[in-house]
């Protein structure tokens, strides 16, 4: 290439590209399944989430071991399952402080117009997660750039070969501090045998975000109580993986174990 800027951070790794930065699309708290409407209870032993677990509405407070969602209410699929709503765009990436409250579990879900769609019709994204102690945690949602009708007359800009705006330090973005691969090895390990990991990042990152979109390694006792790997920030400098009980004993049905290779993204507090 015969012209451009390359700026590199301290680790030598090049800080822009020609993709589009990740910005600030939405922010706020995950709502309880109850909150915003899709807790169901049913003539087979209650609320359930048929990808994690079944809790039986004979136990009192089963209904705040439920997943958490983003949203403001609930429409149907034509199948007649709930989901949260509004629906997100299907390029979206949710981050979470997970604090030391930890997240137990995330998957991101997408309902698409050529498979299925809603009652009224919507398509796009949606997330569903699980943390400690039915806690809500700060989210953001991250998407490509729109760099259009930003406020201020100085910052830096650059652009691709096409002229196309690819970050914009005027804009809100989120600034990913590392990523890290955690085998299925070590899920299992976890899950099994009560391994603790603690994972030291290069750099400090106070109060930091994280993203795990495949996080859904889950263990299912014959009691039908679940174990999942809960991911916490023990310090600034300390992301820890530990095993994390949910759930109390269920009238049905599906008892199944996953080890899943995760991906977590840790990102600078983008709000601070």
């Amino acid at each position: 290439m015969s012209y451009g800027i390359n700026v590199f951070n301290e680790f030598g790794e090049q800080v822009f590209d020609f993709n589009k930065a990740l910005t600030i699309h939405e922010s706020g708290f995950t709502k309880p399944s109850a909150t915003i409407g899709m807790m169901s209870f049913t003539a087979y032993g209650g609320p359930s989430t048929r990808e994690i677990y079944v809790l039986s509405d004979l136990f009192p407070g089963t209904s705040g071991m439920l997943p958490h969602h983003i949203g403001t209410g609930v429409e149907f699929l034509n199948s007649g399952e709930r989901i949260p709503v509004p629906l997100a765009s299907r390029t979206s990436t949710y981050f979470y402080q997970v604090g030391t409250t930890g997240l137990m579990h995330h998957s991101e879900h997408v309902v698409d117009s050529a498979y299925w769609t809603t009652t009224s019709g919507q398509f796009g994204m949606f997330a569903m997660l699980l943390p400690d102690n039915n806690a809500p945690l700060p989210y953001v949602r991250v998407d490509e750039g729109n760099f259009d009708n930003l406020s201020g007359t100085h910052g830096l800009k650059v652009l691709n070969e096409a002229g196309e705006t690819v970050f914009d330090s005027r804009a809100g973005f989120l600034t990913v501090s590392e990523v890290f691969f955690v085998t299925k090895a070590t899920m299992q390990g976890i899950l099994e045998n009560n391994d603790v990991i603690d994972i030291t990042l290069r750099t400090p990152v106070p109060n930091c975000y994280i993203s795990a979109p495949n996080h859904v390694s889950v263990y299912a006792e014959t009691s039908s109580r679940y174990r999942h790997v809960k991911i916490s920030q023990l310090n600034d400098s300390t992301i820890r993986l530990s095993r994390e009980f949910n759930g109390n004993t269920s009238s049905g049905s599906l008892l199944l174990s996953v080890y899943q290779d995760t991906v977590i993204a840790v990102a600078r507090d983008p709000l601070a």
